[in-house]
């Protein structure tokens, strides 16, 4: 049965190593950029190719000089404290943007905050037929957790949010390290990862969004480092931990139910090859966690929610994932909630009429490949090859007074330029190392639980082709793929230095 996992095992790298090589070779040449702080939309910019090649080129130089300094002075390092400074230290520096951006919450920030608000005050008319809450009901979690917070700190006061989102930050960075270390048992590989997470420019900007973008990546990658733990060895508190983190992320953001079907699909691998227990007590715990989550919500909303009240059918959100508006491939355009409402918010006809328009689409891309291959590539470039992720204009709603840092940040278009450049060199190597870790593990014999957080990232790749587009949604994935992008830097830094030293050897006979 070990045969089953070493196959599946080439099956992914196949798969995942297509993938990352496509969008390698794209970030090589383009790249989509915010122009204009009230446009959430990304557009194509032309990269200098021979900039980018000896840019990476640089870097992975120095690296290879800086891994053999580093292996010299790791000894004297206590990583763990290190770790434990810089997301002390992000943490600080998050706080100063929040305090620092001046800007208000808008769209669906206000509307979660609103109707955390009305519901503290006993009215729930957001669940009723055709509204927002109603309609979007997986935005029920979030508005539970923004409601305690108006609760305690009083109405309308987000800020407490805000520097939840900070702690995130550090947390995120922390575990960053702490889940390269889990699958790599690698020092150098987990020191990478810590300086790459507390690099992330768009971690920082995210901070004042009142959504529940970092409190969810923070809660998933602790998730994974459970998992990748409590594989190596089982321990009651893992598991139990485990599931109450399972069920606030799900709380938190639905989507993240992608990272919980990897780890469910290679606890079920998992448990056909070596049928070991404690597959059978993690994939318990987090149906449970999943099933807690329903729970917890129906338990505080059904008593509210009108029998009329329905929500908006998957299959509009997939329809609007293929329209071509201005040719912005799948970005939002209002389509899922004219047709809700045309239909007057029947979810039946409306799921019908979403899948017709879903079927017309591909029947259209089979008759004309060219034009659906451009829509496609669109599609997944705007979101993937965005090296930013849209995290300063999400915060757009300048009201307040801002640091002068923050207005260079905001207003100053060098200050894009030099973020967009560097992002961009980031987000290149990212891709460059995942994919030439992929081809250096091929014929090593990891285990598969090694490869779980890019299985959940291949998860979220194939669901951005499906869903509604935004670069946005695609960031999570993005810090879950630094602790592999360390191991890939290390890897590639490792065959660098041995081809150099074979060269001098040679050389020297």
């Amino acid at each position: 049965m070990k045969e089953l996992e070493r196959i599946l095992i080439k099956i992914f790298i196949i798969i995942a190593g297509v993938m990352f090589m496509g969008l390698t070779l794209t970030s090589f040449f383009i790249s989509y950029i915010n122009t204009d702080l009230r446009d959430e939309h990304v557009y194509r910019i032309n990269d200098n190719l021979i900039l980018n090649v000896v840019a990476i080129a640089i870097i992975f130089t120095g690296m290879v000089f800086a891994k053999t300094k580093l292996e010299h002075v790791k000894n004297k390092i206590n990583i763990n404290v290190l770790a434990i400074l810089l997301s002390f230290t992000s943490i600080g520096l998050s706080i100063l943007w929040v305090l620092g951006s001046g800007t208000e919450v808008q769209a669906d920030q206000w509307k979660i905050c609103q109707a955390a608000a009305d519901f503290n005050k006993g009215n729930y008319q957001w669940l009723e037929k055709g509204e927002y809450v109603a309609e979007c009901p997986h935005q029920l979690g979030i508005i539970t957790l923004i409601r305690i917070i108006f609760f305690v700190f009083g109405e309308w006061n987000y800020l407490p949010f805000q520097i939840l989102s900070c702690i995130s930050v550090g947390l995120i960075i922390y575990f960053i390290y702490r889940f390269a270390l889990e699958i790599t048992d690698n020092w150098t590989v987990s020191f990478i990862a810590l300086l790459l997470a507390f690099l992330c420019l768009p971690l920082y900007f995210y901070t004042p969004f009142v959504y529940g973008e970092l409190l969810s990546i923070a809660l998933s990658l602790i998730v994974l480092f459970l998992y990748a733990r409590l594989m190596k060895a089982y321990r009651h508190s893992d598991l139990v931990t485990l599931l109450t983190m399972t069920t606030m992320m799900l709380l938190v953001r639905k989507n993240t139910i992608i990272i919980l079907v990897a780890i469910l699909g290679v606890s079920f691998v998992k448990l056909i090859t070596n049928h070991r227990k404690r597959n059978i007590a993690i994939i318990l715990a987090v149906v449970m966690g999943i099933l807690l989550k329903s729970v917890f919500i129906s338990a505080l909303y059904d008593s509210h929610i009108p029998e009329d009240a329905t929500e908006i059918p998957s299959s509009l959100y997939v329809a609007m994932g293929t329209n071509n508006n201005d040719n912005h491939s799948g970005w939002f355009n209002g389509l899922h909630h004219a047709i809700f409402e045309a239909n007057e918010f029947d979810p039946v006809p409306s799921s019908e009429q979403g899948k017709q328009i879903v079927s017309e689409f591909l029947k259209l891309c089979v008759q004309h490949p060219v034009g659906g291959a451009k829509f496609y590539f669109r599609k997944i470039a705007t979101q993937w090859s965005a090296p930013m992720y849209q995290c300063i204009v999400m915060n757009n709603n300048v009201t307040g007074n801002q640091s002068a840092l923050a207005r260079f940040i905001y207003f100053d278009d060098k200050a894009w330029k030099l973020m967009d450049g560097y992002m961009n060199i980031y987000q290149l190597l990212l891709y460059i190392s995942i994919t030439v870790a992929l081809f250096i593990m091929w014929n090593r014999n990891k285990k598969l639980e090694l490869y779980t957080g890019l299985i959940a990232v291949y998860g979220g790749f194939l669901f951005s082709i499906i869903w509604e587009a935004k670069t946005r949604y695609v960031f999570p994935y993005m810090l879950i793929m630094i602790p592999y992008m360390a191991y890939g830097i290390y890897l590639l830094t490792n065959k660098i230095d041995g081809l150099v030293k074979a060269h001098l050897s040679r050389k020297g006979r």
